[in-house]
């Protein structure tokens, strides 16, 4: 059965609404006025919405996949001027380019945009990097969330000579982000009254091509942004989309997108796939991929109240569109990396398996992950070959207590270990 045509479970009040902070009629949605020329306040929906001037600057902190084919893009399409804040290198090649393509690719159609009217600071250039985040609109911060102490120093200096508080827009896979940010700025002397880190979640997928600047990314250019701890009328960007608390989409990305790539890449590394699109044809994978993704949507719909509606679409989108999609030409080698991260009491597959047994449902379709992932080696990837002497020393059972936080008394050990036993190692 396809996903689109399987029940999601939910919850519902008396009337007939959906319940939840995701779904009841009290959200804090709002509609997008998608055009605007001059400076202006447009009441839209819920709350304001901030218009914008041509010649705005917004300040991009991390020159990368994100922050070139996405950020700079949807800001840019806005009327705002990026500019970037990155590494010799990266800022020399920005520079001399003057300009990068980016490929939106999905749904069967191909579009191609130019990103050309911005402005390079390298992360050296002090003088001038005070001088942008002092004038700029808001900044936006794609890094990485391991980075984001780093970069405190990139804007302290100048947070201060700001006529208002400043906005950063942290682009990361990160919960915790803004309270990591917001303790480094302080700990250099920054006072909170200057900023507010404003958490989001990027939907869309962005690939760098190799050697050149420009990249592929998806059609959707979804970013849902924290409305609530914006300071003042939220700019009106195409593809910002606003809510109180994005806390859930946190778990979606990581529960689904998150999750069906970890299967993706350890069942298709088991296979001998190469790449995603090319794994997702595999039949085993398929049938897998489904039985996970509509686990992840019921336990998410059940425990955060996200919108039936909206999630089956969200996980269709992922079967079909994004998955075997091959022009995004993701490996999985890329997605595989780092096992021993990924197979942490909080990550992608067992922070679903927990989720599942509180909700009493099957853990089946992540202990069968989780036993490949045990399986899997790369020689190239420091964790991979942590993980495969660690599993020759103790045994799997001995990382799933480790590293997983699985103990040897529960059901999904057990399972977990059947899993990894059912598959022959490759050699």
């Amino acid at each position: 059965m396809h996903l689109a045509d399987r029940p999601v479970p939910c919850h519902q009040s008396s009337d007939g609404q959906v319940i939840g902070g995701w779904a009841s009629p009290g959200r804090a949605r709002t509609k997008r006025r998608r055009t605007f020329n001059v400076l202006t306040l447009v009441a839209v929906g819920h709350g304001w919405r901030l218009g914008v001037a041509p010649g705005e600057s917004v300040v991009i902190i991390g020159a990368g996949s994100i922050g070139r084919g996405l950020v700079a893009d949807v800001v840019s399409a806005a009327g705002l001027r990026p500019v970037f804040v990155a590494r010799q290198a990266k800022g020399k090649a920005l520079r001399q380019a003057g300009h990068y393509c980016i490929r939106l690719v999905g749904g069967g159609q191909s579009l191609v945009r130019t990103v050309s009217d911005y402005d390079v600071i390298t992360t050296d250039d002090r003088r001038r990097l005070r001088a942008a985040i002092a004038s700029c609109q808001f900044a936006a911060t794609a890094v990485g969330s391991q980075n984001l102490p780093a970069i405190a120093p990139l804007l302290v200096d100048g947070l201060a000579d700001r006529a208002e508080p400043l906005n950063i827009l942290l682009c990361e896979n990160a919960p915790q982000g803004g309270e990591v940010l917001a303790q480094a700025l302080a700990a250099r002397g920054a006072s909170r009254e200057r900023f507010s880190c404003v958490r989001s979640s990027p939907e869309p997928m962005v690939r760098s091509l190799d050697r050149s600047l420009d990249l592929v990314a998806e059609r959707i250019r979804t970013t849902y942004v924290e409305a609530a701890h914006w300071l003042g009328p939220a700019p009106d960007i195409p593809g910002f989309d606003y809510w109180q608390d994005i806390t859930p989409f946190y778990w979606r990305k990581l529960y689904t997108n998150n999750a069906g790539h970890a299967l993706i890449a350890y069942m298709g590394a088991y296979l001998g796939c190469t790449t995603v699109a090319e794994a997702v044809q595999r039949a085993p994978i398929r049938r897998h991929l489904e039985d996970l993704l509509h686990a992840a949507g019921a336990v998410l719909v059940h425990e955060f109240g996200l919108n039936p509606e909206a999630t089956r679409d969200h996980l269709v989108q992922l079967q079909d569109e994004r998955y075997p999609n091959a022009e995004l030409g993701d490996t999985i080698a890329r997605l595989a990396r780092d096992p021993l991260r990924k197979l942490g009491p909080g990550e992608r597959l067992v922070g679903l398996l927990r989720l599942l047994q509180a909700a009493h449902l099957s853990t089946l379709p992540v202990t069968r992950v989780i036993g490949a992932a045990l399986r899997y080696r790369d020689p190239k990837d420091p964790s991979a070959a942590e993980l495969a002497r660690r599993v020759r020393r103790g045994g799997p059972g001995a990382v799933l207590e480790s590293v997983c936080g699985i103990a040897a008394i529960e059901p999904c050990f057990a399972e977990c270990i059947a899993a990894f036993e059912a598959l022959e190692c490759r050699r």
